[in-house]
């Protein structure tokens, strides 16, 4: 039907000799594509069929990684991708209208208060996706209090009402955890991204 072309050989082994090169010198498929302008994937069948291993993180890669970060620190004006994490949270926790200061887990129980009511703390872990590890394990960190709820509660933002729930067996009694009811959030409209960013680890 006229569609077919000739295999230009020359090219093929001038693309060949440049993928073996830049793969010594420790280049991924993605940076040898980008050279020599052709799909990452066509690299990749390329390098397979020449026998490489893929150049996974080796110490080019690891410098790479460690010059962007420093770029970034350096744009933030901060010291460490912590500070970085730090400003994020705070960022989202004033887009949403809680306390800038809260852990991004704390934000992620207040905000769940907020939209399903009170609950307790296995209610909690489910609605914010975390493995219920038991009531202390659960929601433990390094923040004031040594927990989330503990934060919450400092802060004036969660209520706890001890032994609410009472049931048979073991551990009958259960805390329920709701906000006070003063409280509401500055920004009442939530969009879709913001509470996606909501599920970071």
């Amino acid at each position: 039907m006229g569609v077919s072309t000739k295999t230009d050989l020359a090219l093929r082994q001038k693309r060949k000799a440049a993928i073996i090169r830049l793969h010594a010198k420790g280049w991924s498929d993605s940076e040898v594509a980008d050279a020599i302008g052709i799909p990452r994937r066509a690299v990749g069948s390329y390098r397979e069929r020449l026998n490489l291993p893929a150049n996974g993180r080796n110490e080019r890669y690891r410098k790479r990684v460690a010059e962007n970060t420093k770029r970034q620190l350096k744009a933030a004006g901060v010291s460490s991708l912590a500070e970085i994490k730090a400003l994020e949270v705070a960022k989202l926790a004033k887009a949403l209208g809680w306390p800038e200061h809260l852990s991004l887990r704390s934000i992620q129980i207040a905000e769940s208060l907020y939209q399903r009511g009170p609950m307790t703390r296995k209610q909690i872990a489910n609605a914010i996706g975390i493995e219920w590890r038991g009531s202390r394990k659960t929601f433990s960190g390094r923040m004031p209090g040594g927990s989330c709820l503990a934060e919450l509660q400092r802060s004036g933002l969660v209520v706890r009402l001890q032994s609410a729930i009472t049931h048979g067996g073991k551990g009958n009694h259960e805390d329920v955890y709701f906000l006070g009811l003063e409280i509401e959030p500055c920004q009442a409209n939530r969009s879709k991204s913001q509470l996606r960013r909501l599920k970071l680890p």
